[in-house]
């Protein structure tokens, strides 16, 4: 996550309560009721749309988004390299014992050390790729509906709050 998008979040939040807490205080801001109808209700239409599995899926990818580093494709080269030359010396059962922390890369290597011809090595990750592309795009189709759906919920929430206060 770049740095300005962090201090961007804190800086806009702190705005905010600075604002907030000098008129006056932060409770008179806070409606639990109309909290839970967007939170809850917005979550209730994720569920009716999606499988539950699908969307437990979906928050465990977003959660990775902020902690899971970019790996930087000049560090791939480096290690093709590296393993290029461990297997003109070794041979293939060299890439067996190879140290490679990028989960496709290493299968890569596996399919390799076990012998397979390169166009099944292909298919393989290619069915691979093709796999998590999918899985991705079902992420961020529940999030997209998130983003659709808790709008109205906060509409809903508006609305119940000014019957309420009337």
């Amino acid at each position: 996550m770049d740095i300005a998008t962090l201090f961007g979040l804190i800086f806009g939040i702190a705005v905010i309560l600075i604002a907030i807490l000098g008129s006056s205080g932060i409770g008179i801001f806070i409606n639990v009721p109309g909290l839970l109808m967007v939170i809850g209700g917005t979550f209730a239409a994720t569920l009716i749309k999606f499988p539950f599995d699908e969307v437990r899926g979906a928050f465990k990818v977003a959660a990775q988004a902020f902690t899971k580093r970019e790996e930087k494709l000049e560090t791939l080269i480096e290690q093709a390299t590296t393993l290029c030359t461990t297997v003109r010396k070794g041979g293939l059962l060299a890439l067996e014992e190879a140290p490679v922390d990028n989960p496709f890369f290493r299968k890569g290597l596996q399919l390799c050390a076990d012998g397979n011809p390169g166009d099944f090595i292909r298919d393989a990750l290619n069915r691979e790729m093709e796999q998590s592309a999918e899985r991705h795009q079902v992420g961020q189709d529940i999030w997209r509906a998130i983003g659709e759906s808790a709008p109205a919920f906060g509409m809903i929430g508006t609305l119940v709050g000014l019957v309420q206060m009337l």
